[in-house]
């Protein structure tokens, strides 16, 4: 027959019940997730069977990295394009000798990472990493934003309203634009001279560096070939008429008798230079001006045959790259911008006169029918919407230029599972290649 329990082994019982009762509540109410289901065991049970393991990894130079840097895998059973999945961070910095360095940041070949949970990130002997760098650029936001999937839907979006509104919005825009490039071409025709008169050293040092190939033997070949017969063809007509017209205008006598009588002693030697400066200023200068429109034509023509040879178009395209990446170029080409657009007052004072004018704001005010919409819908594909959310996109923007965090982040690809399991706490460096994103 079985005794009863003792009333010490029940006070025993009840009170172990009890304080798990207690427990039990306590978890409810710290891991109770408002609005939905409570997952307070499974949380429980993740806490207690997670295990979190070191490993280290080599670089192929030197980088700067961080305590805390993240650490992202490549789940091999999804897409390749898929978002890879926070596992770990950088847990120390590792000296080259392999002893754990005292440092929270600092330039090293080899750092330690600590994955959270080695069951939730599977690493096979053969496994590899990359270092991506979010670099502070410009480039690299407008190409994280501007996606070619955004690109296509920011395209269509613009077709389809200039489609439907390009009539109306070009009608309203077009004498504003042509004015303000008018504006710009008086600013430029203004201060060209000046600017050049100002900086003639800084021209005439790019001018002599460009000389030597401007007089080379190739230029001088191509315009034998390709200009010069081009150029005998087309004014040689012009010059023929024109000297005709001359002869026919050239007064003989008058040079005849100047030429005897300067031939004579005691006479000036400059009567028939007199006479042929008046001739050329009274006659032969209108005479020529009434051809200009045929020299234009002529000039028009040369250029065109000439620039149609694949020669010349390949050494003019030499040239211009030349000249443009000249240090000299690029320096008057930023300096003329600033003297001339950013300091210059009289140009912002037209740009903020055409901007306050009545034909701009009318037109603004009518374009903006149908172009804030357009512009709402684009911000939309490229940030986001209150019903969707922001966009992974410029949520990798936020994280990395506003929060500064995953501008350095270690991208594990797991390995071939025919290679083994990489062994925990391993310290045979994975290698890491290092990617610098545009």
């Amino acid at each position: 027959m079985l005794k009863p329990p003792s009333r010490r082994l029940v006070r025993i019982v009840v009170g172990i019940a009890l304080w798990c009762s207690v427990v039990l509540w306590a978890s409810l109410l710290l891991t109770e997730r408002r609005g939905g289901d409570t997952t307070t065991l499974h949380d429980l049970s993740d806490f207690f069977i997670t295990q979190d393991v070191t490993f280290d990894v080599e670089l192929t130079r030197r980088q700067f990295l961080e305590l805390g840097d993240s650490v992202y895998v490549q789940p091999v059973d999804r897409a390749a394009d898929s978002e890879p999945v926070l596992v770990g961070e950088v847990a120390s910095l590792v000296g080259d000798d392999g002893e754990v360095r005292a440092e929270f940041y600092g330039l090293t070949r080899r750092a330690r990472l600590r994955i959270f949970d080695w069951h939730s990130a599977t690493l096979y002997a053969d496994a590899s990493a990359r270092l991506i760098l979010v670099p502070d650029a410009i480039v690299w936001v407008v190409d994280t934003l501007l996606t070619s999937e955004n690109l296509s839907r920011l395209a269509k979006e613009w077709n389809d309203t200039m489609l439907r509104h390009r009539e109306e919005i070009f009608r309203l825009t077009t004498p504003i634009v042509r004015d303000v490039i008018h504006d710009v071409e008086r600013t430029v025709d203004e201060a060209l001279e000046p600017f050049m008169a100002r900086h003639r050293r800084e021209i005439q040092r790019l001018s002599n560096d460009l000389q030597e190939d401007l007089t080379s033997e190739e230029v001088s070949a191509l315009f034998e070939k390709h200009v010069l017969p081009v150029a005998e063809k087309q004014f040689r007509p012009i010059l023929v008429e024109i000297g005709d017209e001359i002869w026919g205008r050239l007064p003989l006598w008058s040079f005849s008798w100047r030429i005897a009588y300067q031939s004579l002693p005691l006479t000036s030697n400059d009567y028939v230079k007199e006479r042929w400066r008046e001739f050329a200023e009274n006659e032969v200068r209108p005479l020529v001006l009434t051809h200009l429109e045929k020299f234009v034509a002529a000039t028009r023509e040369v250029a065109r045959q000439a620039l149609s040879k694949d020669d010349v178009k390949q050494h003019a395209r030499s040239m211009f790259s030349k000249l443009t990446a000249h240090p000299e170029f690029q320096k008057l080409a930023q300096t003329f911008l600033k003297e001339v657009f950013l300091d210059d007052p009289r140009f912002h004072q037209r740009m903020i006169a055409r901007v306050r004018s009545e034909q701009f704001q009318q037109a603004l005010a009518a374009a903006s029918v149908h172009v804030e919409p357009m512009l709402r819908r684009m911000a939309d594909i490229v940030f986001g919407s209150r019903q969707e959310g922001i966009t992974r996109e410029f949520a990798r923007v936020l994280r990395a230029q506003i929060l500064r965090r995953d501008r350095r982040r270690f991208v594990l690809s797991p390995g071939s599972s025919a290679s083994g399991p990489l062994a925990a706490e391993a310290r045979v460096p994975v290698k890491v290649e290092v990617e610098k994103p545009r």
